[in-house]
């Protein structure tokens, strides 16, 4: 089993041209709240990113894996901000 823990960062600035001139969309997402109001589809929808993080489809930048008996260390990092993005919590 592993925890995946996300930190917080800064909201990234974007030049907006590149996105207009390729014709990209910029999309940003707070779930807290569909998550409560809509369990069961956040259910399933985490249950779709899942399987596609299985299938290879997504693959997360993991900052560090750290053996739980480290998790002292993680929960710092966490709160000192010192990770780049995620980290995992190996329970064997």
């Amino acid at each position: 089993m592993r925890t995946v823990v996300c930190k917080g960062f800064e909201v990234p600035s974007l030049a907006m041209n590149l996105p207009l001139l390729k014709n990209y969309s910029i999309v940003g997402v707070f779930t807290g709240a569909w998550t409560e109001r809509f369990p069961d589809e956040a259910a399933r929808a985490t249950n779709a990113v899942m399987a596609w993080v299985a299938e290879g489809k997504l693959r997360p930048r993991i900052d560090r894996v750290l053996p739980l008996d480290r998790v002292a260390e993680a929960m710092s990092a966490v709160a000192d901000r010192t990770g780049a993005c995620k980290g995992a919590l190996c329970c064997r």
